[in-house]
């Protein structure tokens, strides 16, 4: 039974530290290299972290392309989730306190 309750809470905080990426690709405007540009980010230079909304961080990569970083979808059953927006990706990432009593 303790292996079963071990084993419940390892997959519950490796959920917990996944994550979700996207990828816009290269705005094809003329006479802006090195620079990345969407709607999302508005421009970005090459190499560039920028942090939106809904706790996301964009990077600008050196083809041109963006890069969205954000929080994986978490279910722990039983446990109310965290999240705090007024923090920086991925440190707004949803937590899940109750895994820390076990």
């Amino acid at each position: 039974m303790k292996f079963v309750i071990l084993f419940v809470c390892l997959c519950a905080i490796f959920q917990v530290s996944f994550g979700a990426l996207a990828q816009i690709p290269a705005d094809e405007t003329p006479g802006h290299p090195g620079f990345c540009n969407s709607e999302e980010t508005g421009p970005m230079k090459q190499s560039e972290i920028k942090q939106l909304k809904k706790c996301q961080q964009a990077r600008c990569n050196n083809d041109g392309s963006i890069t969205l970083e954000s929080c994986g979808t978490v279910h722990v059953k039983g446990c109310k989730l965290e999240q705090d927006f007024t923090k920086p990706y991925p440190d707004c990432c949803p937590t899940a306190p109750c895994l820390h009593l076990i």
